[in-house]
């Protein structure tokens, strides 16, 4: 799978459509190339818990989030 000219555009689709499908307290957990990783942690805003975890060459590596808990 091609990821687009941006790296993003795949991302960018999959991240509604796990909002969508995660319950409430699910755990988003993407592996992403360190020269996106800033863009996806900005794509998800509207998430909890958003980090990013770096891989053994402190590349930040694969990106974390939390769909909302409900009250």
């Amino acid at each position: 799978m091609f990821a687009g000219p941006t790296g993003t555009e795949v991302i960018a689709r999959l991240i509604p459509q796990a909002h969508a499908t995660l319950k409430p307290g699910g755990w988003l957990l993407l592996e992403v190339s360190g020269t996106i990783a800033e863009k996806v942690m900005g794509m998800l805003q509207h998430w909890e818990e958003v980090s990013a975890k770096s891989d053994l060459q402190s590349i930040p590596r694969v990106i974390q989030a939390r769909k909302q808990k409900t009250n």
